[in-house]
């Protein structure tokens, strides 16, 4: 058996434990978010949350699949998602209750986005902004709203900087750390995320 196909394999019994799991669920949620994989073909994430009826209900949030956007238009995201989950059960797309995104106008809009058209199908559907999306965002607005942190960002990439390209600093900075009893400190390169 090739890798190729064994990775097939495998994952076609993940998905089958998985969507075996998520029948048994009373209701379903899915979130999604879009990215661009090494070839720069667009890409849309889904993950699905549930309950587990065989975990003592444990409410638990996986992977539910990677699926090329049919392109960046509402009607494409809609398509997109809405296949990814039809294809894999009829049943899935019929429990599924609550919508996550990270927030872009297409995706939440009032007017024409891919929630508003989900609830033309499914009107008592619950949206939410991404919380691993909004918490960054509010931060963000929160630090540039006050004079004195407005720079933050800066003077963090420019301390990670400062260590990250110099061995003997990186020696100090650990020195420093041990002296404070700090077992956690270390640098990576430094970069600008939010």
């Amino acid at each position: 058996m090739k890798c190729a196909e064994f990775i097939e394999e495998l994952s076609g019994v993940c998905e089958r434990a998985q969507t075996a799991k998520l029948l048994a669920a009373p209701k379903l949620g899915f979130g999604i978010d879009e990215s661009t994989d090494v070839s720069h073909t667009s890409e849309m994430i889904i993950y699905v949350q549930y309950a587990d009826v065989y975990e003592d209900w444990n409410i638990e949030l996986e992977y539910f699949a990677m699926v090329p956007a049919l392109g960046s238009g509402v009607k494409e995201l809609f398509d997109t998602v809405t296949g990814a989950v039809k294809n894999r059960s009829k049943v899935l797309f019929d429990k599924w209750v609550t919508f996550a995104s990270d927030g872009p106008s297409v995706m939440v809009g009032s007017q024409n986005s891919v929630v508003q058209r989900l609830k033309v199908i499914k009107p008592w559907l619950v949206d939410n902004h991404c919380v691993g999306h909004r918490e960054p965002l509010a931060a963000k607005d929160a630090f540039d709203s006050v004079r004195h942190c407005a720079k933050l960002g800066e003077v963090v990439h420019a301390c990670g900087s400062f260590f990250s390209w110099s061995t003997e600093r990186r020696i100090e900075l650990k020195n420093i750390a041990t002296a404070n009893e700090d077992d956690t400190t270390q640098v990576g390169m430094a970069c600008k995320t939010r």
